[in-house]
This record gives C-alpha cells, sequence and structure tokens, in this order.
C-alpha cells in the first residue's frame, strides 16, 4: 500500500500504465512522486485528490487529455545549462573534428530527452564560440512532454535557470534580459535547433546522428527498456559517430558490442 492508500491493484495498474507509455519504472520507494507531481494536474482536471483520478485512470474513467498530463508530470524536467563540462569540451575538441575527418560534411546531432531545452542551446552557443570550427552543424532536440517542448522553443529562461551553469559571457553575449525574472536567447542561437516530440520507446525517425546526447533519462528505465533503446540509438548513429550519456551512465546488456567507452570521458561511447 502506498502513501496514498491506492489499493495495491490500483497501483500496480498505475505502474504499468507509466512504464508502457513512458518507460518510467515506478519503484516503491519513488512512489511520492505520484503526489508531489500530480497533485495540480487533479486539481486542473477538477478531481478532489491524487487518488481519485488514478482511481479513475484504473478504471478506464479518465480523459485522454489527463492521461497525458500525467505522463508529462510523471516525467523528469530537470535541466541546467552546460550540465557537465567535460561532454561539451569533448564535442568541440574531439566529437565534430573527429567527424569532419571522416567526410561527414553536414554533422546531425540529436539531443533525446532535452527538457526546456538547456542542453541543446548549451550545444548551439558551445559551436558559436568555436570560430575556428568549420562545420555545418543541425540540432534536434526532443522531449515526451509537449508542454515542455512548447516551453523550450520560446527560447525564454527564468533569472534563477540562467544562474544555473551558464557563464556570465554567455549570458550577456547571447540573451536580452526581458524584464526582471526572464532573459530571452537570441534568434541566432534558437534558429540552430529544431524542437519536437519523441517518446523513446516509440520508432525513431531514420534520420542518421553523428553524435546523440541521451543523458539523465535512462536511468529511469528498468534494464530491458533501457537496453531497447540502447539497440535502437546504435542503428541511428553510423561507425565513428558519439553516444554521450550521463557520466553516472554506462551501457550494459545488448548494447555492450555496439560501443566502445572513449577513456577519460564518463559517459561517452564512440559506435563501433
Amino acid at each position: 500500500m502506498s502513501a496514498l492508500a491506492l489499493q495495491p491493484t490500483t497501483y500496480n495498474f498505475v505502474a504499468d500504465f507509466l512504464k508502457a507509455r513512458s518507460g518510467l519504472a515506478l519503484t516503491t520507494d519513488k512512489v511520492y512522486l505520484l503526489e508531489t507531481r500530480l497533485h495540480t494536474v487533479a486539481t486542473e482536471h477538477q478531481f478532489l485528490s491524487v487518488r481519485a483520478m488514478l482511481e479513475a485512470l484504473h478504471a478506464g474513467k479518465l480523459p485522454q487529455q489527463a492521461q497525458d498530463a500525467i505522463v508529462e508530470a510523471m516525467t523528469t524536467n530537470e535541466s541546467l545549462f552546460m550540465r557537465d563540462t567535460k561532454p561539451f569540451d569533448a564535442l568541440i575538441n574531439q566529437m565534430i573534428p573527429e567527424q569532419l575527418a571522416l567526410g561527414h560534411d553536414d554533422i546531425k546531432i540529436w539531443c533525446a530527452a532535452c527538457s526546456t531545452g538547456q542542453e541543446p542551446f548549451s550545444i548551439a552557443m558551445r559551436i558559436a564560440e568555436a570560430a575556428s570550427l568549420k562545420a555545418s552543424v543541425s540540432i534536434d532536440a526532443t522531449d515526451i512532454a509537449s508542454k515542455v517542448i512548447e516551453r523550450a522553443r520560446t527560447g525564454t529562461f527564468t533569472h534563477f535557470e540562467v544562474q544555473r551553469g551558464l557563464p556570465i559571457s554567455y549570458l550577456l553575449k547571447y540573451f536580452v534580459q526581458v524584464d526582471a525574472n526572464r532573459w530571452q536567447l537570441k534568434p541566432a542561437i534558437t534558429g540552430q535547433v529544431r524542437f519536437c516530440t519523441q517518446n523513446l520507446l516509440a520508432p525513431f525517425p531514420n534520420t542518421p546522428y553523428h553524435i546523440v546526447f541521451c543523458r539523465y533519462v535512462l536511468i529511469y528505465f528498468d534494464e530491458a527498456t533501457r537496453n531497447d533503446v540502447l539497440v535502437r540509438m546504435a542503428e541511428l548513429i553510423p561507425n565513428g559517430g558519439y553516444l554521450v550519456l550521463g557520466s553516472s551512465e554506462s551501457i550494459r546488456g545488448d548494447a555492450t558490442g555496439l560501443f566502445e567507452w572513449v577513456e577519460g570521458l564518463p559517459g561517452v561511447y564512440r559506435r563501433k
């Protein structure tokens, strides 16, 4: 029985629903997230409690819009600029130069689970700073949550958000202050990133990517789901391309034979 006093059958149904829709493995020690993240959703959809909303979901009486809102609220949207500096340094100093050396003139980067856009915009700013890097780079950024993607497209961030990891020189160079609490990225940066929704459990578009960033999202999946996503991502990355996971993440299972770890760069793998 959870802190929400859900019946075991209802809890199991909710856990299965979240895994099927988003890949999220809701372990018993994370049940408290249902209450903290779904309170607003329940209120917006006029339920007296989170428990009542989840019981309606179990009974098959929850509208599709509310179901989608549950999935979006439960997926983690934590993000910050330049999170872990090493991958961004390696992108400029190693990954992109290697792709150029391999004859790739138009380098394609995919940021999976991009949340509100800090990661792809960090990439765009680092590339803009690398004046000597003569490369044509396109950046696709995706997330399961449509509301998050809508917000990312605006390129607008709060004062608190731009203070998290963003060098002051980048703030002054690439942003315009809108008001006391909001900063707007300049079109030269926002125009480098194309945002769209993508569920990592769904088939991927048949688009090759030379570099894929998929950081701090697979840790919420169980091993079988994580392995499936990694194998399918490998199919999009040409030999010599890169997969960038979180610094504490590693590749296991069937995907192990498809990548090799890049020594000195935690979470960074090269496609074999």
